[in-house]
Order: structure tokens, then C-alpha cells, then sequence
């Protein structure tokens, strides 16, 4: 994917400098390769058997407003659920998923 993200900015620089491209247009180019390459960073290389786990909740505020909680840490999740019940927010099921990569 690297490469092709080289081989992609190697000709947004030579169609800039053959004038086929404009400057407006070359910059949200680059825009998008920066937030690309972000995204890679972001991603998580997996070497192995590595757990994901999402876990979460629905409440109902006082408001009768629905809310929806989550978190890749269940014990984030837990402790905010007992927040929300000590607040007498009316709680709804609970959703935990764990997938292994």
C-alpha cells in the first residue's frame, strides 16, 4: 500500500509540473494522501492472535432522550454504566463483542 501511495505522489508531482494539474487540486491530493497515511498509522498491524473487544450500552436520560454508550474497554464501559444508573437514568442491555484477529 506504501508504494503505491509513493507511486501516486510521484505523478501528482509531475502532472503539477506539467501544469495538468492545478494547485487547488493538488493540494486537497495531498490533503487526502496525508489522511491516508494517518489512517495507516492508526491501523493496528497484526501479528498474532490479538483480542478486539467493544463493549457498550443504551440509557434513557431524563428527558426520555436515548443515549448509546461504548468503549474498547469494558471496564471503562462498566464504570460509566454505574455513573449513569446513580444518575436514574433507566438502563438497556448491555453488548459486549470480542473478535480475534
Amino acid at each position: 500500500m506504501q508504494t503505491a501511495l509513493q507511486m501516486f505522489e510521484g505523478l501528482l508531482r509531475t502532472a503539477v509540473d506539467s501544469k495538468l494539474l492545478t494547485l487547488q487540486a493538488e493540494r486537497k491530493f495531498s490533503d487526502w494522501l496525508f489522511d491516508v497515511r494517518k489512517q495507516m498509522e492508526d491501523d493496528i498491524v497484526a501479528k498474532g492472535n490479538i483480542k478486539k473487544i467493544l463493549s457498550g450500552f443504551a440509557y434513557e436520560d431524563a428527558q426520555g432522550i436515548l443515549h448509546y454508550f461504548y468503549d474498547a474497554k469494558p471496564e471503562v464501559t462498566y464504570e460509566e454504566k454505574g455513573e449513569i444508573r446513580l444518575a436514574g437514568c433507566i438502563l438497556y442491555a448491555s453488548i459486549s463483542k470480542r473478535n480475534i484477529i
